[in-house]
């Protein structure tokens, strides 16, 4: 109602749009009330804020105004409303419960008298895109959701800082709040809500429309923060004057001002002296050149961002190289680069930024920085050449910072051996590279000189014109005539273990690592790091040949990685391992690839697959089958979900020893019956024959036979009679079985389900436990939830689970087409 809005508060019209309220009142000639609105996006506007030469409200943004009627737009909610709206279900007429639409993230549903209970072990909590307007009565969130630590407030209709600082006094535990796309009045006094956000040590404050003194004034309230992520924003400038170091709490330790409008490295500069400073984004801004810094400036910074800024020249870089501590640096789209294909841009940056090791996102390798720093010397030569002669050494060298340091390293090229052609305007014939193709079939050979950057599917086409093979039947392999120096890249660890049993670990490990070329003075070093990363350091001075299986694998994996080469191929490395072993090698696995090398693993462990691969690829008889990543398998080759449920039995756990003891007393009570009548057959049998033969001769031999077959005939009818036994017994267990509470239970939940979902199967059933495959095409997995909650009670469901298909089914199921 009109009585309960308030001039500044945010609202959400019913097509979608946010706004703030800047008019509450009467617009003649026109009757009722109306709202002044200014629309975040300017496009639904329709004004200003005047009417027919009236001015009711301004807007910051020209014709981003109109009025709306009451009705029209919403107001907001309270945080326990939307709290609880989100992450329950609601509850229908009929008393059943009815599924919510939440967000696109994953989040806790919970129903029933547990959801206050439920609603207090939140921890993560997304109440983006909501309604929400004002933290409530007081202490309502204290009281609801206490455990609260990282809260997502993003696309909300609060309006103003105090109310935030309202909601954070509640939650003791809060560290990370996100409150992008609001527009928020700042804070009259915000020392007095210094109290309420200190704990607070992530901020997000995207998409704000903040300027510097919203952002100083914000910082104001912020004593512990560490991370500041304030993209998309109208800042241009970092401070009034000197620097900003008392504007920033000494804490932060990273700034992203990502897409902001600061066109002045000074403005940057001010950011020098924060202490703890160690990452800083300033991607799409509007930097043109960048100074060196003094010594001792931005001490702690080892990540910068500075993708996407119009530098003017390449000296900004070599500013960059001013930085001591500089680790990381992610530096593209650059009109400095227009002129450099995309590998020699990040040459020439690797070159002239000699302190960095990781250049947009990819580990820079030695090897990789000595042809950056050689092929930086050559391409600026004839340059230098040209400033010798000219007398201007002095210019030149101020504009290429390393050139000297770099050509007293590796020498400078012989004049000779420049081509006539300037190397700042290539021709199209340095950019030819010179192939002989050779069609295996037919034995014949062409010689040709194509471009770099031919794709393979036209180099196809050549070949078919040349060689008339269709390019479908087409298979193009590459042989290089250096293969040697790509393999001095590689580490391989085989199947079999390769070890010298006689020399000890560090003896082997140093031996591969001369083999790999490693300088000398380097060897302990980098063999003393393998050694620990496998855990091998109370075994390293010991032979080979004392070591455990585990523990050749270990060493095996070491002699892979010895040198961080930056492709490492291991075959099977844990086989033989025990789950302890395992899992280690896995984490050193897993510490490899975060380096940014790459791992090339074979391995017949589905479990070990998905642990450590991002991508896999499937072979049978020699032939790939499959590539993509383990979603990717799990989606496209299997197909389905696997639902697994447990019965509850009617049969009392205790009853079934006491059966099966009555089963026992009756089996051996007739066993004992028919032992006593053979035996009674057999004494008369013998009796008989033993007196029809008395003093004989042959008698003997007659008795001994006759005892013989009586011995026989009894084994035979005792055998008989207990398979007899047996099978009467099993035929009356069956029964007993098919006709026990256990048995009904299952076979009315397998008929539920199968109502349920004509198109599942049963794949396995033991003991009260089902398992079902259910296609994706017979119900989503909303739908197998939501269904399967509503009979769950009614057929004595006791517990149940929802998965995709192991990868282990994926892999058998290309097993099958193994010859």
């Amino acid at each position: 109602m009109a009585s309960d809005q308030e001039v500044g508060k945010r609202c959400l019209s019913n097509d979608g749009y946010f706004g703030t309220v800047r008019f509450i009142g009467q617009v003649p000639p026109t009757k009722g009330e109306w709202l002044g609105v200014e629309w975040d996006d300017p496009s639904r506007g329709k004004h200003s804020g005047t009417h027919d030469g009236i001015e009711y409200f301004r807007c910051r943004i020209p014709n981003s105004g109109s009025f709306v009627r009451p009705d029209k737009v919403s107001l907001g909610l309270d945080f326990v409303q939307v709290i609880t709206e989100r992450y329950t279900y609601s509850i229908d007429s009929t008393g059943e419960n009815v599924l919510e639409r939440v967000s696109t993230k994953d989040v806790l549903l919970i129903a029933g008298k547990e959801t206050q209970s439920e609603l207090k072990e939140l921890v993560n909590v997304d109440l983006s895109l909501t309604l929400l307007s004002t933290s409530g009565v007081p202490q309502g969130i204290l009281n609801t959701c206490p455990n609260i630590r990282c809260l997502n407030l993003s696309s909300t209709l609060i309006s103003s800082w105090n109310e935030v600082a309202l909601i954070c006094s509640q939650l003791h535990l809060l560290t990370t709040i996100d409150l992008s796309s609001n527009r928020m009045t700042t804070p009259t006094d915000p020392l007095s809500l210094l109290d309420s956000l200190k704990n607070v040590t992530h901020l997000i404050i995207n998409k704000m429309g903040l300027e510097w003194n919203d952002l100083r004034l914000i910082l104001q309230m912020m004593a512990n923060l560490k991370q500041l992520v304030a993209s998309n924003n109208n800042i241009c400038c970092l401070g009034n004057g000197g620097d900003s170091k008392d504007a920033f709490p000494e804490s932060i330790e990273e700034i992203c001002l990502d897409y902001n409008k600061i066109n002045n490295w000074l403005e940057v500069i001010k950011l020098r002296h924060l202490p703890k400073l160690n990452a800083l984004f300033l991607r799409s801004n509007q930097l043109i050149n960048i100074e060196p810094i003094n010594k001792g400036d931005f001490f702690s910074l080892i990540s910068l961002v500075l993708n996407d800024n119009p530098f003017e020249s390449w000296c900004s870089v070599d500013a960059v190289a001013s930085i001591e501590n500089l680790r990381k640096l992610r530096l593209i789209k650059s009109p400095i680069f227009k002129d450099e294909s995309e590998l020699d841009a990040r040459l020439l940056v690797i070159a002239r930024v000699p302190q960095i090791t990781y250049i947009n996102g990819c580990q820079i390798y030695k090897k990789e920085r000595e042809n950056a720093e050689m092929f930086y010397i050559k391409k600026y030569f004839p340059e230098w050449i040209k400033a010798k002669k000219s007398g201007g050494e002095a210019c030149f060298l101020s504009n290429h910072k390393q050139y000297k340091r770099l050509s007293e390293i590796h020498g400078l090229p012989e004049e000779e051996s420049i081509a006539k052609e300037s190397p700042f305007a290539p021709t199209i014939k340095d950019r030819l590279l010179n192939l002989t193709i050779l069609d295996v079939a037919s034995s014949k050979t062409i010689k040709r000189k194509l471009p770099e950057t031919m794709t393979v599917q036209e180099l196809k086409s050549l070949c078919m014109r040349f060689f008339k093979v269709k390019t479908i039947n087409q298979k193009l392999y590459y042989r290089s005539h250096e293969l040697h120096l790509a393999q001095q890249h590689m580490g391989y660890c085989p199947q079999f273990d390769s070890l010298i049993e006689l020399m000890t670990g560090r003896e082997l490990l140093t031996m591969f690592a001369r083999l790999k070329g490693i300088k000398e003075k380097l060897i302990p070093k980098e063999v003393e790091a393998e050694i620990e990363r496998m855990n091998l350091k109370q075994y390293a001075d010991k032979r080979c040949g004392t070591y455990s299986g585990g523990n050749k694998r270990k060493l095996s994996t070491a002699i892979a990685l010895v040198g961080q080469p930056p492709v490492v191929f291991l075959d099977e490395p844990t086989s033989g391992m025990d789950p302890v072993t395992r899992r280690f090698v896995w984490n050193a696995i897993t510490g490899i690839i975060k380096e940014g090398r790459t791992v090339i693993l074979t391995t017949h462990s589905m479990e070990e697959c998905e642990a450590l691969c991002t991508r896999l690829t499937i072979m049978v008889n020699g032939s790939l089958k499959a590539l993509g990543s383990v979603q990717h398998l799990k989606s496209r080759f299997t197909s389905g979900y696997l639902l697994q449920l447990k019965v509850d039995s009617a049969r009392r756990t205790s009853d079934r020893p006491k059966e099966n003891k009555t089963i026992r007393q009756r089996f051996t009570k007739k066993l004992s019956r028919a032992f006593s009548f053979e035996k009674r057959t057999c004494r008369s049998e013998e009796g008989t024959e033993e007196l029809e033969t008395f003093n004989s001769q042959e008698s003997n031999t007659r008795t001994t036979a006759a005892n013989a077959w009586g011995r026989v005939t009894v084994l035979t009818r005792v055998t008989n009679r207990i398979q007899k036994l047996v099978s009467r017994r099993a035929s009356e267990d069956s029964s007993n079985i098919e006709d026990s509470p256990l048995e009904k239970a299952t076979k009315r939940a397998s008929s539920a389900i199968i109502n349920l979902f004509p198109k599942a199967t049963v794949i396995e059933k033991y003991l009260g436990s089902l398992t079902f495959e259910v296609p994706k095409d017979g119900a989503c997995l909303s739908e197998l939830f939501e269904k399967i909650e509503q009979i769950k009670r009614d057929i004595g469901i006791i517990d149940y689970s929802i998965s995709q298909p192991t990868l282990e089914k994926v892999f058998l199921r290309f097993a099958k087409q193994q010859d």
